[in-house]
């Protein structure tokens, strides 16, 4: 139960809303402040136009006053992001971070931008079948984590004296993340999912790996395998790369729980929500990936929670969206408002 009252007056800015109250399933997130910051940023490599549109797929399960203003047009603002990632694509199906065979992506970066793709299609997006056909084709040798593959992929990480990556630790991380992608298209292969369980997994370090392997053996059928991949996934976060700019523990937490969430009954969604609690920064700290990954697992919880009945004043507030948004006037203040989740 929250109540708010004129004590809150002190800091009230004539002409201004004085305060604004707003209510996530999942505790430490409002998605509206990180969708805004998002959307708002500007266009860059392969990465940023891939963090900064996926979010934005799920903008109604979000929930909020985030992209209900004038000043948002979701759909063009996605499309665009799609169109200039399909620009970036090479004749073998890999992405350019800058431009068509620059060769300065990595492939982790790939399973990432078709993982978006595959997405956006689902939504409704323009995303040609052959584009996707090409970018799960080079996903399909980047997934061959024990053989070379000839692909526009910088199949290399930065080793140096600040760096504590491998190419080895890239491969394998960038294997997971094409299995997964490639077991929601259904291309993915059993038999190579349940080899990197057993032979693979307790040799990545990356919780994200895991995870994505746990969640691609789920769809596949392997429970058993999955929720072990999961355990894994879960008991490492906290894991730190040095030659991965983009790896922080509460992207990986993000990532986990999002994938976690994805399986039915999956055992330690609560127990992961509480680490991922731990890990949460101010969203002006956060980097882009950070902040589509937090996004992304907040989009999976408030879809798997129950309803919640609020109350405003003790009357029922109707048609709230998952994560709704007040404003509150100076009038609303000077009167009080009290605010209550009845439900479970």
């Amino acid at each position: 139960t929250v109540a708010l009252d004129r004590t809150l007056i002190s800091n009230y800015v004539p002409g201004s809303t004085a305060v604004s109250v707003s209510f996530s399933r999942l505790r430490g997130v409002d998605p509206g402040p990180l969708v805004d910051s998002l959307y708002r940023y500007p266009y860059g490599c392969s990465e940023q136009l891939t963090s900064t549109a996926m979010p934005l797929l799920y903008l109604d399960a979000l929930g909020g006053e985030a992209g209900r203003g004038p000043e948002f047009a979701v759909r063009p603002r996605v499309q665009e992001a799609v169109n200039q990632l399909l620009n970036r694509q090479g004749p073998d199906g890999a992405f350019g971070l800058w431009r068509e065979g620059d060769s300065s992506a990595q492939p982790w970066l790939g399973a990432y931008v078709t993982d978006f793709l595959y997405r956006a299609k689902a939504e409704g997006y323009g995303v040609p079948d052959d584009a996707l056909e090409k970018a799960y084709d080079a996903l399909a040798q980047v997934a061959r984590v024990d053989r070379w593959v000839y692909i526009g992929y910088q199949m290399q990480a930065y080793e140096g004296p600040w760096s504590n990556d491998t190419t080895e630790q890239l491969r394998r991380r960038s294997a997971a993340y094409a299995l997964y992608v490639l077991a929601r298209a259904g291309r993915a292969d059993l038999s190579d999912l349940r080899y990197f369980h057993d032979a693979l997994i307790d040799k990545t370090s990356s919780p994200l790996a895991k995870a994505h392997i746990g969640a691609a053996l789920a769809m596949l059928g392997d429970r058993a395998r999955a929720l072990s991949a999961f355990g894994k996934a879960m008991h490492a976060v906290g894991y730190q790369n040095t030659g991965d700019y983009y790896q922080t523990s509460l992207r990986d937490a993000a990532g986990v729980l999002a994938l976690l969430a994805e399986v039915q009954n999956a055992p330690g969604v609560n127990e992961m929500s509480e680490k991922f609690v731990t890990l949460m920064k101010d969203p002006n700290r956060m980097h882009t990936q950070e902040k589509a990954f937090v996004l992304l697992a907040a989009q999976s919880m408030l879809r798997a929670g129950g309803p919640v009945s609020l109350t405003r004043d003790g009357n029922a507030v109707e048609g709230n969206s998952p994560a709704p948004r007040f404003n509150l006037t100076r009038d609303d203040l000077e009167k009080g408002a009290s605010f209550a989740n009845k439900g479970e």
